[in-house]
């Protein structure tokens, strides 16, 4: 039994740190008639694969919230007619994308579909990815659909859209030009993210909100700029290395629901304004005290508290990780 006591002042602080929950993710190549997967791609090697969750778990780590991708298999599908008439199926196609997944979650033998992980097909379509759901709900079919034009955040942002965020353009906006294409800021239903155009500079970002250039900004508000221009769930090529405090309460709150087959464990919220009575544990009601946190946390889970001050002597006698969000943490006398 692991025993943390906890009877003199802690000072807890957001910081990068070894990982406490991951999500697991299962990745096929759909093969051509040949049994090949695609050739000369951006995703045509377990390497390739393997970056683009290097990728995002370096960003993760950064964060400070214990999470990480866990990357379970990648493997090749079998050669079977049901599976190559996907081979060159458009990956940036929502229909495309929810009719794989539907054949896929009834055929799992041949699909190679897991309950309990991200369900990533690659194929080799020249084009970009998509996530069946694209941030509308859960579901039992949703998966990813990546094609072979891809940046090395691609698939960590089509993970974003899994978590149910939406692109930080608004949800219903997609690229820069285009059908989808919003050319007035949309509402992404998160509220530290600002204003943006898929396409919009620093510039842009800030003379919207602030009424200022870029370089006229104080560094907090550069700051707060960056968080949407870096942010994962934009349409940048590169740079993607963001997230804001509430799309990681957001993605949160859906592992501890209606993706929990695909984590290792929970995270309970606790805040020095919340209620022990009333409060869930999710990031909107959260515990009050260190204590309820801990005693509604499984062995192995995370308690994350806000930033605040925990007058709680205690011995915790399970091996729970404690973590900090939106300022420092002080815990005891």
């Amino acid at each position: 039994m692991k025993m943390l006591c906890l009877a003199l002042m802690a000072v807890l602080i957001p910081n990068p740190a070894f990982c406490q929950m991951e999500w697991r993710v299962s990745v096929k190549f759909i093969v051509d008639s040949d049994g090949d997967r695609p050739l000369n791609g951006v995703l045509s090697t377990d390497a390739d694969v393997r970056n683009q969750f290097n990728v995002a778990n370096a960003t993760l780590a950064q964060l400070g919230r214990g999470y990480r991708f866990q990357l379970t298999e990648i493997t090749n599908l079998v050669n079977d007619p049901y599976v190559t008439n996907f081979f060159k199926a458009d990956s940036t196609d929502q229909h495309t994308a929810s009719v794989l997944g539907r054949i896929a979650a009834t055929n799992q033998f041949l699909f190679r579909w897991r309950e309990d992980a991200i369900n990533i097909y690659i194929n080799a379509f020249n084009g970009a990815a998509v996530c069946s759901i694209s941030g509308t709900g859960p579901g039992t079919n949703d998966i990813i659909l990546a094609g072979q034009q891809v940046v090395p955040t691609t698939l960590f942002h089509e993970a974003g859209h899994y978590f149910t965020l939406f692109h930080t353009q608004g949800r219903s906006c997609a690229g820069c030009t285009g059908p989808n294409a919003c050319v007035v800021p949309g509402d992404d239903e998160i509220a530290d993210t600002l204003p943006a155009v898929a396409c919009w500079s620093q510039d842009q970002i800030a003379t919207n909100y602030f009424g200022l250039h870029y370089a006229e900004l104080s560094l907090a508000q550069q700051v707060q700029v960056d968080m949407t221009y870096l942010n994962v769930m934009s349409y940048r090529i590169s740079g993607r290395t963001a997230l804001t405090p509430d799309q990681l309460d957001r993605v949160t709150d859906v592992s501890n629901g209606s993706r929990i087959a695909i984590a290792t464990g929970r995270t309970q919220f606790v805040a020095t304004t919340g209620n022990d009575t009333s409060g869930t544990g999710a990031s909107d009601f959260p515990y009050r005290t260190l204590a309820r946190g801990v005693a509604q946390a499984n062995s192995g889970e995370i308690v994350l508290l806000r930033g605040g001050s925990y007058n709680e002597p205690q011995i915790i006698t399970k091996n729970v990780t404690l973590r900090a969000s939106r300022g420092g943490v002080t815990v005891g006398q």
